[in-house]
This record gives C-alpha cells, sequence and structure tokens, in this order.
C-alpha cells in the first residue's frame, strides 16, 4: 500500500528526478540503452540501479515498461576495487619515493666514505694518498703534453711551540686556518694537501716553466707569515718550501716528493722561512 499507485520519480533519489519527470520517449531513443539511478527505499536507504524503458502499447495511450535493476553491491565492489587500486599506487608511490630517498641517502653516504677516506680529518684537505694518486696523474699527463708540474713541499717553522705554549687545540686551529690559506693561493685545478703533522704539500700541474712556481710560493711565504687568532691568542708561524720539478727533479710521484723535501729542509738549515728549488739529480751512477 505505500507503494502502488505511487509515481516512480517518487522513490528516486533528489539528483535523479529529472530523469523521469521529462518526456520519457527521450530514455527509449537508442535501443537497449540502460540508464543509472538512485532509488530511496521506504527505509531511506539508498538504492543504485540501471533501468531500461520498453515499450508496451504505442497507441494513443502509449505504456511503458520500466525494468530496475539493483547494482549497489556491483557499485560498491566497483568503489572497493577502485579505492584498492588508488590505495596500491599510493603505497607504489609511497614505496618508489621512499626508494630514491633511501638510494639517494646510500649515495650520499657512499660518498661520504669516500671523502672521509681520501681527506685529512683535521683540514678537509686531500691526504696523501690522493695527493700521491694526483701527482702521478698530473705527471702522466706533462709527459703525454710535453710541460711540467711541481711539487711543493712545506714545513711550518715555529708550530711545536705553538703546541708546546699555547695547546693542542690552538695549533690545530693553526693548521685548519694555514690549510685555508694555501687552497686561496693556487688554481682551481691545483691540489692542496696535508702531508702529516705540520708538513704540507702543494700540487701546481700543466706549468709551462719552471719559473711559473715561484710566484705561488713567494705568495704562501707572505700569507704564512700573517698572525692566526687561536682562542684569543695571536699565533705566528712561517713556512719552509722546498720545489721539485718535472721532469727536472724527478719523473715519478716518490722521486719528486722525496727532491722537494730535501730542498725544503736544505731551507731549513739555512734559516727558515724562504724557498728553494731541488738539486738536479746526479747522473753519475759510479761503477762497480
Amino acid at each position: 500500500d505505500e507503494v502502488v499507485g505511487h509515481h516512480l520519480a517518487h522513490f528516486l533519489h533528489d539528483n535523479y528526478k529529472d530523469i523521469l519527470t521529462g518526456d520519457i520517449r527521450e530514455l527509449i531513443a537508442e535501443e537497449d540503452i540502460l540508464i543509472p539511478v538512485r532509488f530511496v527505499d521506504l527505509s531511506q536507504n539508498q538504492i543504485d540501479a540501471e533501468i531500461g524503458v520498453t515499450i508496451l502499447d504505442s497507441g494513443r495511450g502509449q505504456k511503458f515498461m520500466i525494468e530496475a535493476r539493483d547494482i549497489t553491491a556491483h557499485n560498491r565492489a566497483v568503489t572497493a576495487l577502485r579505492q584498492s587500486i588508488e590505495n596500491l599506487e599510493n603505497r607504489v608511490k609511497e614505496r618508489t619515493h621512499a626508494l630514491q630517498e633511501e638510494v639517494t641517502e646510500r649515495r650520499r653516504a657512499e660518498e661520504t666514505l669516500r671523502h672521509v677516506a681520501s681527506h685529512d680529518g683535521l683540514t678537509d684537505l686531500p691526504n696523501r694518498a690522493l695527493m700521491m694518486d694526483r701527482l702521478e696523474k698530473a705527471i702522466s699527463r706533462a709527459k703525454r703534453n710535453r710541460n711540467m708540474c711541481a711539487v711543493l713541499f712545506l714545513d711550518l717553522d715555529g708550530f711545536k711551540t705553538i703546541n708546546d705554549t699555547l695547546g693542542h687545540d690552538c695549533g690545530d686551529q693553526v693548521l685548519r686556518v694555514t690549510a685555508a690559506r694555501l687552497t686561496a693561493c693556487i688554481r682551481d685545478d691545483d691540489t692542496a694537501a696535508r702531508f702529516g703533522g705540520d708538513e704540507f704539500i702543494l700540487l701546481l700541474s700543466d706549468l709551462n716553466a719552471a719559473d711559473d712556481a715561484f710566484p705561488i710560493a713567494e705568495k704562501i711565504l707572505t700569507v704564512a707569515s700573517q698572525p692566526i687568532e687561536t682562542y684569543g691568542h695571536m699565533a705566528h708561524v712561517g713556512v719552509s718550501i722546498g720545489i721539485a720539478l718535472y721532469p727536472d727533479h724527478g719523473d715519478t710521484a716518490e722521486g719528486m716528493i722525496k727532491a722537494a723535501d730535501k730542498a725544503m729542509y736544505g731551507v731549513k738549515e739555512g734559516g727558515k722561512n724562504n724557498f728553494a728549488i731541488a738539486t738536479r739529480p746526479s747522473s753519475d751512477h759510479g761503477t762497480p
């Protein structure tokens, strides 16, 4: 009794009432068309459905039969499937993003480890191993291009006194400041390295003449002599520099460093705070 006699539109959701309030013949302009609608039952439950319209009598009193199929469960399943797909896509995106971050972090960690393995922990300059590698490559390049490269072996004058009187923290600060000053004295393609203790090495690549290294040495002497503030104290150091060139003073990394080191000790013995170029290796090896 609550259903019979009511127009079908009475049970349509408000958003769908216009479908059956107009000319119903428009709904059957195409055969086998199914129209999605939403009904509201007596308990106000919403029911998704598809309706089809069939002509029963095309006479003056045209009559139609409207059939409805409940697709509520189907729509819920489709919605649930769509939501599952969206959730899966979101999880894939999140996982992909997480993997990208993990790869980035792993690469960053690997780069950090490589940097730590090849650089001095105090000054962040290249260490002995990296310097030797770069020097060997510079020698190979100079041999190929028929030009020169230079090694400057530096030892700080007066550094032990700073450590003994002001303490190791002040000594470390002197080393850090000196490292920064040395880096500022060379070109981007050159290398400043801490060789150990208060010893540094500069690698000057692609030189055209031996004289090209002298202005750098003079600049270092001037810069190194400037006072360094260390925790409220003013520290003063000098620098003794030995210079060795390829191919004049050696054709291997070890040979050039040995020659520059020997020249540096000659400066130390001669009064310090200066630079000297290495002597050419003797061609006289003696007789058996």
